[in-house]
C-alpha cells in the first residue's frame, strides 16, 4: 500500500488582527449580496494554488508559519468580510447578506508532505501537464452550505514540502468577492508579509 501523501500538522483559526474590531462600517455590521453576487450563491469556491521555493538557507528548518499567519490576521483588517459569514437576511427571507461580528476566523490549515508519498514538489510546481487529483490535495475544502446555517467565505491550507517548499492554496466564496477583489486580498497578504519591502496602501484596498 502506498504510503499516505501528506500528514496535517494543524488546524486553526485566524482572525483580523486586534485593530480591526472597529472596522465595520457604520451603521450596520452586514453587507447585503447585491443581483451581481446573487448569481454566484451556489457556484462552487474559486481556488488558487501558488507554490514557493525554499532558498538554501531556509530548506533545512523552515520557519515561515508563524509570520503567513500573522500577515494573514494583518491583511484582514482591510478585507475583514472574507472572515465573516454569508446568511440568508433576518429582514427579507429572499435576500442574503455578509455578516460580520467579532470573534470572525477564517480557518487555516497547516499539512506537510510524507517522504516517498505520490506529491512531489518539482513535478507539480513546473509548467508540465499535472495530475488534477494531486493538486487538489494542496487546496481546502471549502463546504458550501445547503441548509440554513451560515457559510464561510474563506479557507487557506498551507503545506511544506520539506527541503524543497511550500504551496499555498486558497478557496473563496466566490459571492464575496470578484477575482480582482481576490487578487488585492492576496497582494495585501503577501505585502504584509515583508512589511520592510513594500508597504501597503490602506486607503486603496479598502476602496476594493
Amino acid at each position: 500500500m502506498a504510503p499516505p501523501s501528506l500528514t496535517i500538522l494543524e488546524t486553526s483559526q485566524i482572525s483580523p488582527s486586534a485593530a480591526a474590531a472597529a472596522a465595520p462600517p457604520p451603521p450596520t455590521n452586514s453587507l447585503p449580496l447585491t443581483f451581481f453576487d446573487i448569481f454566484w450563491l451556489y457556484s462552487p469556491p474559486v481556488e488558487r494554488l501558488f507554490f514557493y521555493e525554499f532558498s538554501a538557507a531556509a530548506a533545512a528548518a523552515p520557519s515561515f508559519l508563524p509570520a503567513l499567519k500573522s500577515s494573514l490576521s494583518l491583511a484582514l483588517q482591510s478585507y475583514f468580510p472574507l472572515a465573516g459569514r454569508l446568511r440568508r437576511s433576518p429582514a427579507a427571507a429572499d435576500r442574503y447578506e455578509i455578516f460580520c461580528s467579532a470573534g470572525d476566523s477564517v480557518a487555516f490549515t497547516f499539512a506537510e508532505t510524507v517522504d516517498g508519498g505520490e506529491l512531489d514538489f518539482d513535478e507539480l510546481s513546473g509548467g508540465r501537464p499535472r495530475d488534477a487529483a494531486k493538486l487538489r490535495m494542496l487546496v481546502p475544502e471549502l463546504e458550501l452550505r445547503t441548509d440554513e446555517r451560515p457559510q464561510a467565505l474563506l479557507a487557506i491550507q498551507v503545506t511544506a514540502f520539506p527541503r524543497r517548499g511550500a504551496a499555498v492554496g486558497v478557496a473563496v466564496h466566490h459571492a464575496a468577492c470578484d477575482g480582482s477583489t481576490s487578487t488585492r486580498f492576496l497582494n495585501a497578504w503577501a505585502a504584509d508579509s515583508h512589511p520592510s519591502d513594500q508597504e501597503v496602501d490602506r486607503g486603496e484596498v479598502a476602496a476594493a
